[in-house]
């Protein structure tokens, strides 16, 4: 073990809410709302989050979809304002717990 770091479980570190129960993932405390499921998500930007969770670039992802990057950048970023979650991965975690890509629901 290396000298002068404390190691600590998630249970002891205070402060972190977990996204999702049967998660490993945590995100810091704050005032962050839920987003109603089917009021707010455009079919493109749950199309768009589907291949960032795949490991697809933007431009991948545009020449898949025959858009160009600049839109795929565009539709993360609305999926990630309306999920209120910083990165990429966050928004893709968000989204798989609400249920808004039931093909990465864990069975």
């Amino acid at each position: 073990m290396l000298e002068g770091v404390s190691v600590h479980t998630t249970s002891e570190i205070s402060g972190l809410v977990p996204i999702n129960p049967s998660s490993d993932a945590y995100l810091l405390p704050g005032k962050r709302r839920r987003p109603r499921k089917a009021a707010l998500f455009t079919p493109r930007e749950i199309e768009v989050l589907e291949w960032v969770a795949k490991g697809k670039t933007d431009w991948q992802t545009a020449q898949i979809l025959f858009i160009s990057r600049k839109t795929v950048n565009y539709h993360v970023e609305r999926a990630k304002r309306k999920l209120q979650v910083p990165t990429r991965v966050q928004a893709v975690l968000a989204a798989v717990d609400m249920g808004l890509m039931p093909s990465f629901q864990q069975q």
